[in-house]
């Protein structure tokens, strides 16, 4: 294959598939690093790309924070180009979730990120990707949590951040098996499928015999005790922003280990002013807690 690059009857199209594979971890069997192929692919073979790839190129670059730095700009301009695409080709509520099942594509930038950017710069990411193009980023007073990184699980803050230690992967899996036993549900982890009895009628259901199962589990995965000590006293973040999120009570258990409740981010822009609220509708449906959340909601208003 790499004699192919020097052949010049060979489509330039070709080449830069070549080189693609070559970006990947096929290129630690060549004399190039997989950052050199993916920074020699977008130098020479630009106007070759997919429009996703140069992205997913970029993000192969990013091996510290200099390269970061160097290229957040046009990292955060490929992000709106390509996210502008799915927005102009359907409705809005389409586009999201077009939005939703690419969001692999920016899962290494995020990830790197965690080694070494900013909860800043990771807010500017996925403000990129989700926020509507007029919405105003929010800062970075966050705490930022990958249950899934590769070093183990990470969190990172506005002047710190830690990664747990301890196989995520194994631990992960426990979680989400403890977390669909709770919840009657079906929640895939990094071990791939696995057999299970869900009963339809109680779908989603909250299980209370497996209480101490989920906290168990959810306490070896996200070790908050070894985190505690280390975020900045008397801290409490505007938000929590958790990627990728999962079906779990970590809100609960951050309060419980760590001693505050943060909101989970959901707009990822800064918020409108408060305006008092003046008539407040209820869809009850007609679940198991509904006449709970009701009358929370009618405390709550009232």
């Amino acid at each position: 294959l790499l004699e192919c690059l020097d052949h010049p009857e060979v489509p330039a199209a070709d080449k830069a598939k070549i080189q693609i594979a070559m970006s990947t971890n096929v290129g630690y069997y060549t004399d190039t690093h997989p950052a050199e192929w993916a920074r020699r692919t977008l130098c020479d073979l630009r106007q070759e790309l997919k429009s996703h790839e140069p992205l997913q190129l970029l993000a192969v670059t990013l091996q510290n924070q200099e390269a970061w730095l160097s290229a957040r700009a046009e990292i955060l301009s490929e992000i709106q180009s390509l996210t502008e695409v799915y927005r102009l080709s359907y409705s809005r509520h389409l586009a999201r979730i077009a939005l939703d099942s690419r969001i692999l594509l920016v899962h290494p930038i995020i990830a790197a990120l965690c080694k070494f950017g900013s909860t800043d710069d990771l807010m500017a990411v996925l403000h990129a990707w989700y926020a509507e193009p007029d919405a105003v980023c929010a800062d970075g007073d966050i705490l930022f949590i990958c249950p899934n990184h590769g070093d183990g699980v990470a969190y990172v803050w506005p002047d710190g951040r830690y990664f747990a230690s301890g196989s995520v992967a194994d631990s992960l899996e426990n979680a989400l098996v403890a977390n669909s036993n709770a919840l009657n549900e079906y929640f895939r982890g990094p071990q791939g499928d696995r057999q299970v009895t869900v009963d339809d009628r109680l779908k989603s259901t909250p299980a209370f015999e497996f209480a101490a199962e989920i906290w168990k589990a959810m306490d070896d995965h996200y070790k908050l005790s070894e985190v505690t000590s280390r975020l900045p006293q008397g801290w409490v973040p505007r938000s929590v922003v958790v990627m990728p999120a999962h079906r779990d009570p970590l809100q609960a258990m951050i309060l419980d280990r760590v001693g505050w409740v943060a909101p989970l981010e959901t707009s990822l822009g800064v918020a409108d002013a408060l305006r008092p609220i003046k008539t407040l509708s209820i869809w009850p449906g007609a679940t198991q807690t509904t006449d709970a959340e009701v009358e929370v909601l009618a405390y709550v208003a009232g």
